[in-house]
């Protein structure tokens, strides 16, 4: 990826983003069709947006207007969420398909992320040994979360969210669960890294 990625000019790498927004996020909001199809695809999307990002990265500053403009893409989908909730009172296909804008691959929901991303970017916080430990352990916790694997068993036997979704203390167990998710995933990928690298310079038969 890096490879074909690196070989674009601007111009052509501009070209390509707009098409992945196309297929990956335009068609399959108006279609209700995932056109991509595949998570590995969606990873691939994302990630050429970030190398564009990390290629370009001085022509994207502007630090709080980035935060707040991704405040106000989040606000819109929630706007565009209550909508939905209050047609749904009257005709239960809104009801039934209240939180479709809200997926990964909806464009509020990825504008938001990508204008809080160039945000933070350009804040300027110091060295923090604490936060670059997280960080640097958040592939491990996506992947050991967000998996055909893991997904069924947290969803349905662990967490039950389901059963909360009219629940008035929905949000506050939803921030307790995602929390949970990020503590113990954390500690997994960080005891996971610990031992890999013991393996690696022979301290572990």
């Amino acid at each position: 990826m890096n490879t074909f990625l690196k070989r674009l000019s601007r111009e052509e790498y501009k070209k390509f983003l707009k098409a992945v927004f196309i297929y990956w996020s335009i068609i399959p909001t108006l279609t209700a069709f995932p056109f991509a199809g595949s998570p590995l695809v969606d990873f691939v999307c994302v990630y050429s947006v970030g190398a564009y990002l990390r290629i370009w990265a001085k022509d994207f500053s502007g630090g709080k207007i980035f935060i707040l403009y991704g405040i106000l893409f989040i606000l819109a989908d929630g706007l565009v969420l209550l909508l939905l909730d209050i047609l749904g009172l009257r005709y239960a296909v809104f009801a039934e398909n209240a939180t479709y804008f809200c997926g990964m691959m909806m464009p509020l929901t990825f504008l938001s992320a990508l204008c809080f991303f160039l945000g933070f970017k350009d804040l300027g916080i110091p060295h923090s040994k604490i936060i670059n430990t997280i960080a640097g352990a958040s592939l491990g916790v996506y992947m050991l979360h967000e998996n055909i694997f893991s997904q069924r068993f947290m969803w349905s036997r662990v967490f039950f969210t389901a059963s909360f979704q009219e629940s008035p203390y929905f949000i506050p167990y939803s921030l307790g669960v995602i929390l949970a998710i990020l503590i113990v995933c954390t500690l997994i990928e960080l005891l996971r890294s610990r031992v890999f690298r013991a393996l690696s310079r022979g301290r572990l038969s």
